[in-house]
């Protein structure tokens, strides 16, 4: 039996041998390194800024870079910025081991305060020189109505869910009889100020013929944010609120289900609208965890536990250490994360 047992403890061995020499040579440098990449833009509210909020931050560094401040008080942030501030916090960093990209960060300033009555009165304001109407109002017999089916058509909605909105000025050429007539509408895309080309024909001559452009906003459930979230926030059911509104065809809105399970890759303000570009799939392993790793050569399968060097999300691969009690004797592997603290290691025998 004692003979059994180390033989198996040998073949286990080598199998993690190997998979470290097959999988883990590649992988070694660039784990070491960290990479700063600066976003174009951001939205950002008074409070306070970090290098996490204007920046893609990876590498063993990341928590300790993303957490450094920044001021405040600008609209720009540049690559010059983010090396002042690092070298401020960490002042024995090894640049040699740090990579920096992009150019300029643009930073949008959104308020915390009372967003919803911030959009309204945004949309107020449109509502002076615009005219809306839902497309269940409109009067199909007449070129308004057409051009609000089409609309329909196109985002894929019901009628109670799309409005039209047009400046006062062309309500008289949208109140066109069509009954009757032929109607070409050319439209080669759904955008907030949609463009249309409508030619209108009767016994043989041509009624209307011009270019039109009206205003478009659809009705679906809208998700924001309850209070002021942090990059890399791992979204919860408290974190936001869903209700119905009316939005612009450009704001691609998330949905419950697209939410649930995600993380922030910026930060966003209190009553801020999650946007699908907002989120990415939630890390299920964070640096220090203790993972179950499985070693799988042929048939022969082997588990072990390995604390995580580095964050990974599904099908990410991550870098991770072996648990010996003799630090001399801990090695480094490389393997795919699976789920919440498990991963796995597949090599040929």
């Amino acid at each position: 039996m004692t003979h059994a047992r180390t033989h198996f403890r040998i073949i286990a061995r080598t199998i993690v041998l190997v998979c470290m020499v097959c999988v883990s040579a590649s992988h070694v440098t660039a784990q070491s390194i960290t990479s700063i990449q600066l976003r174009t833009s951001v939205r950002a509210t008074e409070g306070t800024l970090t290098i996490g909020h204007v920046a893609r931050v990876s590498g063993i560094m990341a928590d300790t870079i993303e957490a450094i401040e920044l001021n405040n008080g600008r609209s720009k942030i540049e690559l010059k910025d983010i090396r002042d501030a690092i070298q401020a916090e960490l002042s024995d960093v090894n640049w040699g081991s740090v990579i920096l990209s992009g150019s300029i960060c643009t930073i949008v300033r959104i308020s915390e305060e009372q967003p919803h009555q911030r959009a309204a009165a945004s949309h107020a304001s449109r509502e002076d020189h615009t005219i809306w109407k839902i497309a269940t109002d409109v009067d199909r017999n007449q070129l308004l109505g057409r051009i609000a089916l089409e609309i329909c058509v196109m985002a894929d909605l019901p009628p109670d869910r799309v409005r039209i909105g047009f400046d006062s000025d062309d309500a008289g050429v949208l109140e066109t009889v069509t009954a009757g007539r032929i109607v070409q509408i050319q439209c080669s895309s759904l955008s907030d100020k949609t463009q249309m080309r409508v030619r209108i024909n009767a016994d043989e001559r041509t009624v209307l013929d011009q270019e039109i452009r009206v205003s478009v906003e659809l009705k679906g459930a809208v998700a924001r944010t309850n209070k002021a979230l942090r990059p890399r926030h791992a979204l919860s059911l408290e974190d936001f609120s869903v209700r119905e509104e009316w939005y612009r065809p450009s704001l691609t809105i998330a949905s419950q289900d697209q939410v649930i399970n995600t993380e922030l890759r910026t930060g966003l303000g209190a009553g801020a609208i999650i946007r699908t570009a907002d989120i990415t799939p939630s890390r299920v392993i964070e640096r220090g965890d203790i993972v179950i790793v499985r070693c799988i050569a042929g048939t022969v399968v082997v588990e072990l536990r390995a604390k995580a060097l580095a964050d990974a999300r599904a099908n990410e691969h991550l870098e991770l250490e072996t648990l010996e009690p003799d630090r001399t004797q801990r090695r480094r592997i490389h393997a795919v994360a699976q789920g919440r603290g498990k991963a796995v290691i597949v090599t040929s025998r």
